[in-house]
């Protein structure tokens, strides 16, 4: 009989998690791991409600949140009553999107306010690991929408707006860079702080998608790529 692999896949990451979250002593270091398929899930929600489609096909897990609440309050634009660090996007996303009748503007704005979660996260934390993982999500995300912008021959404007915050990145040579030009881009990158770590394998920044130890190390925690955040504009 045939088998829905993505369906087994998940269900297995969803036991394993429900596992790992049960084991943990300290609950609330996992919770910071599924933030990334918070805020995409609020991007799913939002998109689904613009165009009258059933989010659920769209959801991720990990997650915090009680999706079904979260439909009901995007449906309701009762955007007050979602989780702090989502309320604020979520409506600004919500206003941008019908104003400019584009949901570039939407995911601009979510993906942005995660990237500055997840950065106020990591300053925060006492722990190394956890803080490099955050740190992690937030470089190598930008570093990945630096390239695409530079590969769509976006302006400085859009390149600033859709780059987030970084953690070993300087944003501002980040987004300069990525305007001149994806070989500009690539020798700014080579010289960084990731291409000297001799901790981490040699990070090829022509095939931005290659995994390193720490992205191996994420998808174990999370059961999930961190393209989950991408922005699916660029």
């Amino acid at each position: 009989r045939d088998v829905d692999i993505s369906k087994a896949v998940d269900l297995q990451n969803r036991k394993l998690w429900n596992l790992l979250y049960e084991s943990v002593p300290d609950k609330e270091e996992l919770k910071i791991l599924t933030v990334i398929n918070d805020f995409f899930n609020v991007k799913a929600a939002l998109k689904c409600m613009l165009t009258n489609e059933e989010p659920e096909r769209l959801y991720v897990f990990p997650t915090s949140l009680d999706l079904e609440k979260l439909t009901e309050n995007i449906n309701s634009h009762s955007f007050e009553k979602l989780d702090e660090k989502l309320s604020e996007c979520a409506k600004e996303a919500y206003e941008a999107a019908c104003r400019t009748e584009s949901g570039q503007s939407a995911d601009i704005i979510v993906d942005a306010a995660a990237l500055s979660y997840i950065m106020a996260q990591a300053k925060k934390t006492d722990c190394g690991l956890l803080r490099e993982i955050l740190e992690f999500i937030c470089d190598s995300t930008n570093m990945k929408i630096a390239f695409r912008c530079a590969r769509t021959g976006k302006d400085i404007s859009f390149t600033e707006t859709a780059v987030g915050k970084c953690a070993k990145l300087d944003r501002n040579e980040l987004c300069k860079e990525a305007v001149r030009g994806e070989k500009e881009l690539l020798s700014y990158l080579e010289a960084s702080e990731y291409a000297r770590d001799k901790n981490c394998d040699y990070y090829d920044f022509n095939l931005i998608n290659k995994y390193t130890y720490k992205r191996a190390l994420l998808d174990e925690y999370l059961g999930a790529d961190i393209d989950s955040i991408m922005p699916s504009y660029i």
